[in-house]
């Protein structure tokens, strides 16, 4: 199995309460659109604005823009190794900017295509880009419409699923950028951290 994984504490259902600061340069998703980790000197400086206790063990600041605590980092770079890289941030109080203890912001550096799109359930259209026609190829509006190629057995991994072309299509995963990872890496995370994440479970092709 794969899961599709993120952090169940965001800005959208307020689990915490805070502002960001973002460094001046590209944005965290022209990184992603061009595959690449995203580096040190963007990482934020996280604002609280309310504080009710301590911050959650991972949460998101953006869409698969997350931070995570110290446990969670280490436990994370057992699993994965190289495949993510964590960077220390400030976390300071919005109204005097006094210090809080800091999180780590969370950067992957595995970009794939892993989706079976010749065995997932998919919705064809057909879309204008700069007065030329792409026909768009993405996942039916069904439960588990996904199946991901047959994962290696031998090591956990974590991934940004990211759209691409081939043949003149353009393939286009769920959301615009997703976190994967192969189930008993996911399972770990999610038994280590209880009420931390959020889960979906999809199948992988059959090895030849």
């Amino acid at each position: 199995m794969v899961y599709r994984i993120s952090p169940y504490a965001e800005l959208v259902n307020h689990a915490v309460w805070f502002d960001y600061e973002e460094p001046p340069g590209p944005s965290w998703y022209d990184y992603f659109r061009n595959e690449q980790a995203v580096p040190k000197e963007r990482a934020p400086t996280l604002l609280l604005s309310k504080k009710k206790g301590p911050l959650p063990p991972a949460f998101q600041i953006a869409a698969e823009i997350w931070c995570v605590s110290a446990e969670l980092r280490d436990l994370m770079q057992r699993l994965y190794g190289s495949q993510v890289a964590f960077y220390e941030v400030p976390v300071v109080v919005k109204a005097d900017r006094r210090p809080l203890p800091p999180t780590y912001f969370v950067a992957f550096s595995q970009f794939r295509h892993l989706i079976d799109w010749t065995r997932s359930k998919t919705t064809t259209y057909t879309r204008s880009y700069a007065g030329n026609s792409v026909e768009t190829v993405t996942l039916a509006d069904v439960p588990k419409a996904a199946v991901f190629e047959a994962m290696p057995k031998d090591r956990p991994m974590i991934w940004i699923e990211t759209s691409f072309l081939a043949d003149g299509r353009h393939f286009s995963p769920p959301g615009a950028y997703s976190v994967y990872t192969t189930n008993a890496a996911g399972r770990t995370m999610a038994e280590a951290f209880p009420n931390c994440f959020v889960i979906r479970e999809f199948e992988e092709s059959q090895a030849s």
